[in-house]
C-alpha cells in the first residue's frame, strides 16, 4: 500500500516584538488631540515667555558666548582653507584677464597695419 506523503511544515512566523511602554504612550497621544483654542492658547503662551526669556540681557550674553560664538568660530575654521583657495584664483583670474587683454591691444595696431597696407 502506497504510504501516506506528509506535508511539510510551515515554518513558525517570528513573534511581534512587544513595543516598549513609551512608544505605546507616544502613539496614544498622538491619537488625541487637543482642542484647537487649548493648543493656540498654549504656544501663544510658549512663545510670550519664550520671547520673554530672550529679551534679557543675561540670557542674550549667555546666547552670544555659548552658542552664537563658537559656534561661528567652528564654521570659519572649517571654511577658511576653501575662502583662501577661492581668493587665491580670483586673484590669478584678475591676473589672466589683465595679461590678456595687454596682449591684444598691444597685437591691434600690429594687425590693423599689416592689415591696411
Amino acid at each position: 500500500m502506497p504510504e501516506k506523503l506528509e506535508k511539510p511544515e510551515k515554518p513558525e512566523k517570528p513573534k511581534k516584538q512587544e513595543k516598549p511602554e513609551i512608544f505605546e504612550k507616544l502613539e496614544n497621544l498622538e491619537k488625541k488631540e487637543l482642542p484647537k483654542s487649548i493648543k493656540k492658547e498654549w504656544v501663544q503662551q510658549f512663545i510670550q515667555k519664550t520671547l520673554q526669556q530672550f529679551q534679557t540681557d543675561e540670557n542674550k550674553k549667555w546666547l552670544q558666548v555659548f552658542l552664537i560664538d563658537p559656534l561661528l568660530n567652528y564654521i570659519l575654521e572649517r571654511m577658511f582653507p576653501y575662502i583662501l583657495i577661492l581668493t587665491v584664483m580670483f586673484v590669478l583670474l584678475i591676473v589672466m584677464i589683465t595679461i590678456t587683454l595687454i596682449i591684444v591691444f598691444t597685437r591691434i595696431p600690429a594687425v590693423l597695419g599689416a592689415i591696411i597696407s
